[in-house]
């Protein structure tokens, strides 16, 4: 609905909503999901090749700028060679917390898609698993989070 965001750790079986900002996760990605194609020509570099699910892909390579919380995500984007599209996204990052460092890594991988098929509201609905609880809204700044800014939107 663009109105709520939420993250989801499954290794701590917790879940976090916020405000949605519009689709933008101040990732290189805003070029992308805005359609921008200077944007992304400008932000990403081609860093090589390497195969994913079997198809040779491109690789492209961003570094963001460091945010207020001191973190510098790394974006790498995965593209099929043979026809542009979209195969992977991973985002990595090391966050300073209380006790040091955590290094955080988040990888999506497209294992299907389908073009002009009509898309039910229901996949933009977030259901808790089973045995997940609600995380405080957001954490103190420095504090070690529930995962990357790549949420999943409702």
């Amino acid at each position: 609905d663009g109105v709520t965001t939420y993250q989801y750790s499954p290794t701590q079986k917790m879940y976090r909503k916020g405000p949605s900002k519009g689709g933008a996760v101040g990732l290189p990605m805003d070029g992308i999901v805005k359609g921008d194609v200077k944007k992304m020509a400008e932000t990403f570099k081609v860093a090589g090749t390497e195969t994913v699910g079997g198809k040779p892909c491109i690789i492209l390579v961003a570094n963001s700028q460091k945010t207020a919380q001191g973190v510098t995500p790394t974006t790498k984007l995965y593209v099929d060679k043979s026809n542009y599209h979209f195969k992977q996204l991973v985002v990595t990052m090391s966050v300073n917390g209380p006790q040091g460092a955590n290094n955080v890594k988040t990888t999506m991988v497209v294992k299907s898609e389908t073009a002009n098929a009509p898309i039910s509201p229901d996949l933009f609905k977030f259901v808790p698993p089973a045995g997940s609880k609600e995380a405080p809204a957001q954490p103190p700044a420095g504090a070690p989070g529930m995962g990357a800014p790549g949420a999943i939107k409702k």
